[in-house]
């Protein structure tokens, strides 16, 4: 199979994972970081975790919610969560 189908497998396989997990848990609010170690992609799959979220957002699938930063104030951060 050539790596370009092996990729968009992935990305599907990933996709799937996150939305089961997000419809799961319809009132969590998880960023991509607490997102990838839940689903144990690890650090390397915090990039195809990302861009699951953004393709489900772009359907309207999921959205993203602006939280302060708990390390620093003047930070925001995004959390995800089922779109109503």
């Amino acid at each position: 199979m050539p790596a370009t189908k092996k990729l968009l497998a992935r990305g599907a396989q990933i996709q799937a994972a996150v939305h089961r997990h997000l419809a799961a848990y319809p009132h969590a609010q998880l960023t991509t970081y607490e997102l990838a170690r839940v689903l144990e992609y690890g650090k390397a799959g915090r990039c195809g975790v990302n861009g699951a979220l953004h393709r489900l957002a772009d359907v309207g699938e999921v959205r993203r919610v602006p939280a302060a930063d708990p390390m620093n104030a003047r930070r925001t951060i995004y959390r995800w969560q089922v779109a109503p």
